[in-house]
């Protein structure tokens, strides 16, 4: 781009990092550069690798528009390796099931909470298109490593069909916080039944409504969960001498565990302006729909009541580097 003025012809010229001569950038300036913005080996969000085409490839940064900005969500902070196995989740810890229900061939999402005293870890994630309830309730119960067991049937008062009725037999996670989904979907009726009754009778009882108020005041809680404090130390990431680095989120992502939820927040732009809402209407949120529905929900640590066993000495714990306790 140039402009001729009475003094001359002035422009402004892009060049690389990578064009820039020893003289001027050193040779360890620019690994570091590197390493910064564009090595692959180093995860980055989708706003650092936009900055890069300036920073580090001389070209023009285009906004974000994204409804996370880098105050409230960092992958390289937010997102951490699974603290254990995901069949042997903490006793000691309290868990809760957010569900976001969509009918017909809409994304079926349920995501797994973990709270401890100080932090809280979305540990699981079922994020599929196309499922009936049936199946959706059945894939719910199999990865929360519980059985969903027949107890009966029943019958129909408005319809007369005869349905079988399950109960999720809680083997080995149990779910002190709750299930959580959508209060415009627990009302919804099919058949003369609503969704409520349905989860209920293939094993999932006790479902609690979620916050039904707008994302204005949804988001901005969801945002408090994940904001950054760089006060405080990161309780996993070190810097290459074993220091904590500064910056911690009161809530955490396991990598591998849950990508569709990642990708979302990494994706989802704001509402174009004019348009009513928050969030872009274009871009997925299922499962920050249900993220949502969970940090509305006041979630609470309950104690470690679950993991007391009693021996000759009388009670004692079992605690995890997750909740502190040992």
């Amino acid at each position: 781009m140039s402009a001729i003025t009475r003094f001359g012809v002035v422009a402004n010229h892009c060049i690389t990092i990578d064009a820039v001569p020893e003289a001027v950038l050193s040779k360890k300036k620019h690994k570091v550069l590197y390493d910064r913005w564009v090595n692959p080996k180093y995860p980055r969000s989708a706003k650092d690798e936009r900055a890069a085409i300036a920073r580090f490839w001389g070209g023009w940064e285009e906004g974000s528009g994204l409804l996370f900005d880098t105050d409230v969500w960092q992958r390289t902070i937010h997102v951490i390796n699974p603290l254990w196995p995901d069949d042997k989740t903490p006793l000691d810890v309290t868990k809760y099931r957010s569900i976001d229900y969509a009918p017909r061939a809409g994304t079926n999402v349920c995501a797994w909470f973990a709270v401890g005293p100080r932090y809280v870890v979305m540990y699981r994630l079922l994020y599929q298109k196309g499922l009936e309830i049936a199946e959706f309730v059945r894939k719910i119960i199999e990865m929360s490593y519980n059985e969903q067991v027949l107890i009966g049937s029943e019958e129909n008062d408005v319809t007369g069909d005869i349905h079988k009725r399950y109960q999720e037999k809680q083997k080995v996670e149990v779910y002190w916080g709750g299930t959580i989904i959508d209060s415009r979907s627990l009302s919804q009726a099919q058949k003369g039944e609503t969704l409520e009754e349905i989860f209920e009778r293939y094993g999932i009882p006790d479902i609690s409504a979620a916050c039904g108020q707008n994302d204005d005041i949804q988001i901005p809680r969801m945002k408090d969960w994940l904001r950054i404090d760089y006060t405080k130390e990161h309780p996993w990431n070190k810097d290459e001498e074993g220091k904590p680095i500064m910056g911690c989120p009161k809530m955490f992502v396991f990598d591998g565990m849950c990508d569709a939820f990642i990708k979302e927040v990494e994706g989802l732009r704001k509402a174009p302006l004019g348009s009513v809402g928050l969030m872009n209407k274009k871009d997925p949120s299922h499962s920050i729909d249900a993220g949502k529905y969970f940090c509305s929900a006041n979630p609470q640590y309950m104690g470690d009541i679950l993991s007391s066993e009693n021996d000759d000495d009388g009670m004692i714990r079992r605690g995890n580097e997750f909740t502190g306790y040992y």
